[in-house]
C-alpha cells in the first residue's frame, strides 16, 4: 500500500493518499489511469495489474490486495556451484546480458573452497521488461543472500554494472548479515555526459529517429524510454542515430534480438543517470581493467581499502584473467 500510495500521489499531485481513497474522487480520470498503470508495470512486473482492474478496482486498499495475490514474481536467478565446499559462500553480481556462465574460471579457482552463486542479468529474466530496477533487484538479491546464510557471514562481487547492485545489497545486508569481501570488478563510470549537437544535426537525428520508430516492432518502449531520458542522454542517443546514419536495430523483442539488447543497454544507462548511491560507510575492494580510463566514484564514505590496476586487460577479460583470478583468491583467503 505505501509503494502504490506514492506512485498515486506522483500522478495525481497530490500530498497524501489515504488506504480507503479513490483513485477518481481524487481527480483522477482515464489518461491519468494509463499514466498510473505504467508506473505501476514499471514497479510491480507488466502482469501485475490491468487497466479493468484498476477501473473496478480505484480504492487504494483493494487495488494493493489485487497486486498482493499476483504469483511472486522475481527479478533474480542464481546458478549455484561448488554447493557441497565449506567456506563463507560467494555471490556474484553480473553485468548487462550475463548468465552466470561467464563466472566459470571463478568457480574454478574456488572449487574446493566455497560454494559461489552466480545471479543472472535481469535482462535474462521473466519480468526483463520492468527494465533496471536497482532497488526491488537489489531487495531481492539481498533476501536471498539472508535466506541462504541466515546470519552468518558471505562475499560479495559485482562486475560491471553488477558493482552497483553489490554495494545496494551490502547495504541493505548491513546488521543481517556479516558481509566479508564487497568486490568491485571493472565498474566503469558510464553516466551521460554533455556533448554539443548543432541545430541541424539535432533536427535531421529526430527524422531518422521517427522513421526508424515508424517501422519498429518496440515503437511503444523506445518512445516511453526516450521521454525517460536526460537531455545529455537523449542527444547522446541522437548522436549514436546519427553516426549509424540511421540504420538501427529492427528485429524486435526476443531474448537475442539485437534491438532488445539496444533498448536494455540504453534503459539501464538511463536508469543509472539518474541514480545516487546512499552512503553506506562500506569498505570497498576493486579491481580495474588497464583498458578503463573512467572508473566509477563511489560515495565519500565508503572506504576503497584497495584498487588494483590490471594492465593489458580489458573490460570483457579481466573478469576470467589469471591476475585477477589470483588476486581475489588471496583477498578471499585474507577476509575468511
Amino acid at each position: 500500500e505505501t509503494r502504490l500510495a506514492a506512485l498515486w500521489a506522483e500522478v495525481l499531485g497530490v500530498e497524501r493518499v489515504g488506504r480507503h481513497d479513490s483513485f477518481f474522487a481524487l481527480g483522477g480520470h482515464s489518461l491519468l489511469a494509463l499514466t498510473l498503470l505504467e508506473r505501476i508495470h514499471r514497479q510491480f512486473g507488466e502482469d501485475s495489474l490491468t487497466l479493468l482492474e484498476l477501473m473496478r478496482e480505484p480504492n487504494l486498499s483493494a487495488m494493493a490486495t489485487t497486486l498482493e495475490r499476483r504469483p511472486a514474481r522475481t527479478s533474480i536467478q542464481v546458478t549455484v556451484r561448488n554447493d557441497h565446499a565449506k567456506g563463507w559462500p560467494l555471490f556474484i553480481l553480473p553485468g548487462l546480458q550475463v548468465n552466470g556462465s561467464e563466472f566459470g574460471a571463478i568457480i574454478s579457482s574456488q572449487q574446493h573452497i566455497r560454494p559461489v552463486h552466480c545471479f543472472s542479468s535481469h535482462v535474462l529474466t521473466p519480468p526483463r521488461w520492468a527494465g533496471f530496477d536497482i532497488a526491488r533487484i537489489a531487495d531481492e538479491a539481498a533476501d536471498y543472500i539472508q535466506s541462504v546464510v541466515g546470519g552468518g557471514r558471505c562475499h560479495l562481487l559485482g562486475w560491471s554494472i553488477g558493482g552497483h547492485l553489490a554495494y545496494e545489497v551490502a547495504s541493505r545486508l548491513h546488521g543481517r548479515v556479516d558481509v566479508g569481501l564487497i568486490g568491485m570488478v571493472d565498474v566503469v563510470d558510464n553516466r551521460a555526459y554533455p556533448i554539443h549537437l548543432s541545430p541541424s544535426d539535432e533536427s535531421r537525428a529526430k527524422l531518422l529517429c521517427d522513421a526508424w520508430l515508424a517501422q519498429s516492432t518496440m515503437s511503444h518502449r523506445w518512445r516511453q524510454l526516450l521521454a525517460r531520458m536526460s537531455p545529455q542522454r537523449l542527444k547522446l542517443c541522437h548522436q549514436a542515430i546519427l553516426q549509424a546514419e540511421g540504420v538501427m536495430p529492427l528485429d524486435g523483442e526476443g531474448i537475442d534480438a539485437e534491438e532488445s539488447k539496444l533498448w536494455m543497454q540504453m534503459e539501464s544507462a538511463t536508469v543509472l543517470d539518474g541514480w545516487q548511491h546512499q552512503p553506506a560507510g562500506l569498505t570497498l575492494h576493486a579491481w580495474q581493467a588497464g583498458s578503463t580510463d573512467n572508473p566509477f566514484d563511489w560515495p565519500a564514505d565508503a572506504a576503497l581499502a584497495s584498487r588494483s590496476l590490471l594492465p593489458d586487460l580489458t573490460h570483457m577479460n579481466i573478469i576470467h584473467s589469471e591476475p585477477f583470478l589470483s588476486a581475489l583468491a588471496m583477498r578471499l583467503e585474507s577476509l575468511d
